[in-house]
């Protein structure tokens, strides 16, 4: 505690003869060092402002594509889960105008299901693609086999349709389906994980925006600050004492002549006799 308490100290005394000229450095060094700070933080103020925008940017679309993704998922689930429904109403029927009924239903749901599969591909990222394509192909083979069921509903029996529904076929289908679907949405958490992340970068980067806009502040304060104490203060304290001598009082002391800087230079050259 102590041995940073005396840190402190030696740095805010070093700081003072900075200001008030007590060191070395001549005013045009404390201006350009200064001004060479200023330059430095503004530099990194720009970097981070286009990084906080860019990661921004990302999370903003990672975001959009994982609601939409969400939505479409949510959409397929609850049309191929009709579809299923459907398909068991076709078999399960006696009547003629049911099983038209049903399948009517499932050539519906069916239809909506292709053009949630169609909108959906427009808007998937080019990293998903891949894995995408598979699970329309698979979308696609269990839409192609549904209305199959439909056709042998209503052009054979609904005994047809329960035979083609019960089979090894309709179940691998399946299994594929629920496999690629599951498949999908662990790929889209994980993309809802990286947003997340992207978050907490995005307000990291944020809160370092926020120091160096605090650093540029405190630079262009300590400029203003050099300025008037070391340079147009110290000059007005030179031109008053001037003016007494001007106006006879001899005995009147210039100050600042232990300046090392160009105050102290003028006013040692306005004391000479």
């Amino acid at each position: 505690m102590g041995f940073g308490a005396q840190t402190a100290t030696t740095t805010l005394q070093r700081f003072v003869r900075f200001v008030r000229g007590s060191g070395s450095l001549s005013v045009a060094d404390k201006v350009y060092s200064i001004a060479g700070f200023l330059t430095i933080v503004t530099m990194f103020l720009l970097v981070m402002s286009v990084q906080c925008v860019r990661l921004q940017t990302n999370y903003r679309h990672m975001q959009i594509d994982s609601a939409s993704a969400a939505v479409n998922i949510g959409r397929v689930n609850a049309l191929i889960y009709a579809i299923v429904m459907e398909s068991r109403g076709i078999y399960m029927s006696t009547e003629p105008a049911k099983v038209k009924q049903f399948a009517d239903e499932l050539v519906k749901c069916s239809g909506e299901l292709t053009a949630v599969m169609m909108r959906w591909g427009q808007t998937v990222h080019p990293d998903d693609l891949e894995q995408f394509e598979a699970f329309k192909q698979r979308v696609m083979q269990f839409i192609d086999f549904r209305l199959e069921l439909v056709r042998r509903g209503l052009e054979i029996s609904p005994a047809a349709a329960r035979e083609w529904d019960d089979n090894q076929a309709n179940r691998t289908v399946r299994s594929k389906l629920n496999a690629d679907l599951e498949a999908l949405q662990r790929s889209y958490d994980k993309r809802a994980r990286e947003a997340d992340q992207l978050a907490d970068e995005n307000r990291y980067a944020a809160w370092y925006l926020f120091m160096l806009g605090l650093a540029a502040l405190v630079l262009a304060a300590i400029n203003v600050l050099v300025m008037r104490d070391s340079v147009v203060g110290r000059l007005s304290d030179i031109a008053q004492a001037t003016d007494r001598i001007a106006a006879g009082d001899i005995k009147s002391e210039v100050p600042h002549l232990m300046r090392h800087d160009e105050i102290g230079h003028l006013a040692q050259h306005a004391a000479l006799p």
